[in-house]
């Protein structure tokens, strides 16, 4: 699934990586990888990693993806693109999905890491708690695409039956159905 993520990134960003506590994976999708600064704190403790490579190598702002994503398409990462405004440090597209927005499908500027380090060390875990304290942007779902693209790019694979629908969806070109994986 990750590899599906990777190809819709690749023709937007200069280089993609893997924030995993595997080698194994980095190694096989010939990507480099990183396990959490501070593990246990899930996709916020991934960011917050992801934000910490992206300074040190000197990059502005980063695309925050999940690797349970399989059918996001390259062109809804140039859409996110695109929709960027200036000066912003986080966007996110608003979804049918039960937030109203994708955290772990969202754009992020270096330069908002010590606000996101603030809700992490006073124990905030939540992706959520972290895109209020940036102040994110809300891309409107009509600048991303019909609402029946998005419930597709956003299916979410946390379990095999998901992943079979997946499959299936990729063979046919069917429409994702509401049950297709875990949201």
């Amino acid at each position: 699934m990750a590899a599906w993520v990777l190809d819709a990134l690749r023709p937007w960003t200069s280089g993609q990586v893997l924030i995993t506590p595997s080698t194994a994976a980095p190694e096989t999708l010939g990507v480099p990888g990183r396990p959490d600064l501070v593990p246990g704190l899930g996709p916020i403790g991934g960011l917050e990693t992801a934000l910490a490579w992206a300074e040190e190598l000197g990059h502005p702002r980063i695309l925050l993806l999940a690797c349970d994503l399989p059918l996001l398409t390259s062109d809804l990462v140039g859409r996110l693109l695109r929709e960027w405004p200036p000066g912003v440090h986080a966007v996110v597209p608003e979804s049918p999905g039960p937030l109203g927005y994708e955290p772990l499908c969202a754009g992020f500027e270096v330069a908002g890491r010590p606000v996101l380090e603030k809700v992490i060390d006073k124990g905030g875990r939540s992706m959520e708690r972290g895109l209020e304290a940036l102040g994110f942007h809300r891309i409107p779902m009509e600048r991303m695409g019909t609402k029946e693209e998005l419930e597709r790019a956003f299916t979410n694979v946390n379990h095999a039956e998901g992943m079979a629908e997946v499959e299936r969806l990729l063979q046919t070109g069917a429409p994702a159905r509401n049950g297709g994986g875990d949201r």
